[in-house]
């Protein structure tokens, strides 16, 4: 008897990579991590111009490091780039596919900060840092911008590879690990005296463990996340929808409402604020219900209202390594982890609006559309602090140097606009700040003077 012919082994399927395509090429290095430090490095020259002549010859020294250890990071992140564009065009390329892509970011940007943190006392000269360049402004353009490639890091070594399990199980497990990563940390630090009689190396052994527990707390959260996303495709609205009731609007309200008592990391406290909210969850859901219907108004209109989204995220992004300790202190720490999960879900359903089949016409011509929609937002705040800055100088003339012409004096500008600026003008003095937009808003109405209080008062 025959005996039958075995069965051909099953083929396995070479899922793609749970990162979108735009995340997922060599070119990412550059937007990501080269043009990221490039900024950086351009800000702490100008921090540096404006204190050198306060700083000794040890002060400048470790400032010249910290510049070199910048322009090293940066030529890593082209480096990388020219390997992986390489292997792209010769066809080997596992980027987007391998997990090890993610640890040179990680691992470069953590050893970057924690230069800066070790050496900040060191550059900083005490007769500067209470009036003309405070540590907190280092600190946070150094995170705001090292924490970019660092995200690029724990994106890869997230999303590398497809889901080998379930969906829903490997959403459980990635979830389970983001919960489970803070309470190791507390169990970590009730037993810490058996590490204190080792000194100096406690120190380092107690920072190592609370950076790799945050790691794998983020990594879980966003793995969980875009498993969930890649779950939704193929006409599964309902979920995506109750993600954005989730990620854009329920926790952002939360936040806010939790800034209202603990205004971390700034006052967000304005109206404007709720609003955008609501927009751009609006707009997502917009997004959601005509994706296919109309995708180019969808991907227009979410990248009207992109830059909220983006710039919320480059804003909390420095204060992610502390999301870890802020669940142990309260548990709505998670909502720290809002604002990136929110950037994820917009980029999500830009790139499917994008790529959706019934969007036609030319992709060029799509994105120029695009990036025109996304100026809306940065043009509104530009044009009004130009009415703000045309309304204050003219009170200025109209109080300090009147010309008597015709019937008189009239003063010419608009009341509105000069009582915002005063106002933005008090709040500026008083030392309360938004991240890039007060430092924008006062260069550019203020050109970085302030007004004594009895000029302002006057007016």
């Amino acid at each position: 008897m025959d005996t039958p012919a075995p069965l051909p082994a099953p083929e396995l399927k070479d899922e793609p990579s749970l990162l979108p395509s735009v995340l997922a090429g060599p070119a990412v290095f550059l937007w990501l991590w080269a043009l990221p430090l490039a900024v950086l490095l351009l800000l702490n020259a100008q921090g540096y111009w404006l204190i050198e002549g306060n700083m000794d010859a040890v002060q400048r020294g470790k400032a010249l490091m910290l510049g070199l250890a910048g322009a090293g990071d940066l030529l890593m992140g082209v480096a990388l780039y020219v390997v992986t564009r390489t292997q792209s065009q010769r066809g080997e390329s596992t980027l987007g596919r391998n997990p090890a892509w993610g640890l040179p970011a990680i691992l470069v940007q953590v050893a970057y900060l924690g230069l800066v943190l070790s050496s900040m006392d060191e550059i900083l000269p005490r007769s500067v840092t209470s009036w003309i360049y405070p540590p907190e402004r280092l600190l946070f353009n150094q995170f705001a911008f090292a924490m970019l490639p660092l995200f690029l890091g724990i994106l890869h070594l997230a999303c590398a590879r497809p889901a080998g399990a379930a969906r829903g199980k490997s959403i459980a497990i990635h979830l389970g690990l983001a919960v489970g990563a803070p309470v190791l940390l507390y169990v970590f630090g009730v037993g810490f005296s058996v590490f204190e009689r080792l000194g100096s190396a406690a120190v380092v052994i107690a920072v190592t463990v609370a950076v790799v527990l945050g790691l794998v707390m983020f990594v879980g959260i966003i793995r969980a996340l875009m498993v969930g996303l890649r779950g939704l495709r193929g006409g599964r609205v309902m979920g995506q929808r109750v993600a954005i009731l989730l990620f854009a609007l329920g926790l952002p309200l939360g936040g806010l409402l939790l800034n209202r008592s603990i205004p971390f990391p700034v006052d967000f406290q304005a109206w404007e604020v709720y609003v955008l909210v609501v927009a751009n969850a609006a707009i997502l859901f917009f997004a959601s219900f005509n994706h296919e219907r109309r995708p180019r108004l969808s991907f227009n209109l979410l990248c009207a209202t992109f830059p909220f989204s983006l710039y919320f995220f480059v804003v909390f992004l420095p204060y992610t390594p502390l999301s870890i300790f802020a669940v142990l202190a309260m548990g709505a720490g998670f909502l720290v982890l809002t604002p990136t999960l929110l950037f994820i879900l917009h980029l999500y359903l830009l790139n499917q609006a994008r790529h959706s089949p019934s969007i036609g016409g030319d992709q060029r011509r799509v994105i120029f559309t695009g990036l025109l929609c996304a100026l809306i937002l940065p043009g509104f705040f530009t044009v009004r602090g130009l009415a703000d800055k045309a309304a204050l100088n003219a009170a200025l003339d109209y109080v300090y140097a009147p010309r008597i012409e015709g019937d008189g004096l009239s003063y010419p500008g608009s009341r509105g606009n000069l009582r915002r600026a005063l106002s933005n003008h008090r709040a500026y003095k008083d030392g309360i700040y938004y991240p890039f937009l007060s430092d924008y808003y006062g260069w550019l109405v203020f050109d970085n003077l302030v007004l004594p209080d009895g000029k302002l008062a006057r007016l």
